[in-house]
């Protein structure tokens, strides 16, 4: 058990999409809870948001195995090949190509399954029309794991923000649960990926994954209360660094890492500049005696902490650009693992970990 870190700042959790190399995140929470890092601010995307409404919508007990109890229930069993599944490429392609090939053709339990009826050949303006997947068993799915009431509450002890965009006029928009009451509608609109998945309407307005339009959702975290100390925590699915590309499944690979990692890269910086700036601003009105009344310049801000605690998933040289869909039982426990050896060290060699 590791030793729980004393200081208290306002602590926040922001997972990205990134379909079923969201595993990652829960054994990267799992690290957060070892140090007793719960958090109190949650913002997801996509699979990212299901995360998060699994999180926001538990007590600190039921987090961790409500989160593993739905990656179980929507993952398919690995087919069993011991002794040579245990670090075998040639079992680790073979596996995570059947993972690949189970989403394709069948779906995945109690999340999504296809929709045999050609998009094309099916009547305009329904359902089967705009999407490749039924995934109205995910809203059964939630509504089980998922305690809507409590994330609701007057009491609720975790601000949630799920990002989705609108279709017609490509907003992006943050359902927040201190403004807007969430339900499982919310959650699976902020996970509806076009073309596979249908858009989910919400008071009379289409519905897509916010990632259509951002992956990473850091910045309404650190809008709020900018004059208190922060710990964000930033477990990422995408890694920009990469080697040169030998096959055309290598380039689609290090253009999809490039295309959302470079996002949250961007979005990071952004942040950090945007705090250095506020904190600079608010000491030079200070030395020059300029009074303000403006929460921006208060003392407290001027003083305040930024902490971002950063790790990325590495995907091994197996998995291939389809690796958001291998949903296979041995390829999420990998991932978790993964997640929770990453976050575990980032925590443990972070400057306030001893304090």
């Amino acid at each position: 058990m590791a030793k729980a870190i004393s200081k208290s700042p306002e602590i926040s959790l922001v997972l990205q999409g990134g379909g079923a190399l969201g595993a990652y995140q829960v054994g990267a929470y799992k690290a957060m809870k070892s140090f007793g890092q719960e958090p109190t601010v949650v913002a997801g995307i996509s699979i990212g948001a299901v995360n998060a409404a699994i999180i926001a919508g538990n007590t600190p007990e039921n987090r961790l195995p409500r989160l593993l109890e739905f990656w179980q229930t929507v993952s398919w069993p690995t087919p069993d090949a011991s002794p040579f599944a245990t670090g075998n490429p040639f079992f680790d392609a073979w596996q995570h190509g059947f993972g690949v090939w189970q989403a394709f053709m069948f779906g995945q339990p109690n999340f999504f399954k296809p929709r045999y009826v050609n998009p094309w050949l099916a009547k305009a303006g329904t359902p089967e029309a705009v999407s490749f997947e039924d995934t109205s068993m995910l809203k059964a799915t939630l509504e089980r794991l998922i305690d809507f009431d409590l994330i609701n509450s007057p009491a609720r002890k975790i601000r949630l923000f799920l990002g989705a965009v609108k279709v017609t006029t490509g907003e992006m928009v943050f359902f927040d649960n201190f403004k807007t009451r969430i339900t499982a509608d919310h959650v699976m609109a902020s996970g509806a990926l076009p073309p596979a998945f249908p858009a989910v309407r919400i008071d009379g307005e289409l519905y897509w994954d916010g990632g259509c339009c951002s992956n990473t959702v850091i910045d309404i975290v650190l809008e709020q209360n900018p004059n208190l100390d922060k710990r964000v925590f930033m477990p990422t699915l995408f890694n920009p660094v990469g080697p040169e590309p030998q096959t055309m499944d290598e380039v689609l690979v290090r253009q999809q890492d490039i295309q959302y990692a470079s996002r949250s890269m961007r979005h990071v910086q952004r942040v950090l500049e945007k705090h250095r700036l506020r904190k600079e601003l608010c000491r030079a009105r200070a030395e020059k005696g300029v009074k303000s009344h403006s929460r921006a310049c208060r003392e407290d801000e001027r003083n305040n902490k930024l902490d971002i605690v950063h790790v990325m998933y590495r995907s091994p040289t197996f998995e291939g650009v389809r690796r958001d869909t291998d949903f296979a039982r041995r390829s999420i426990q990998r991932r978790m693992d993964s997640g929770f050896g990453d976050m575990h060290l980032a925590i443990a060699e972070c400057h306030w970990a001893s304090c």
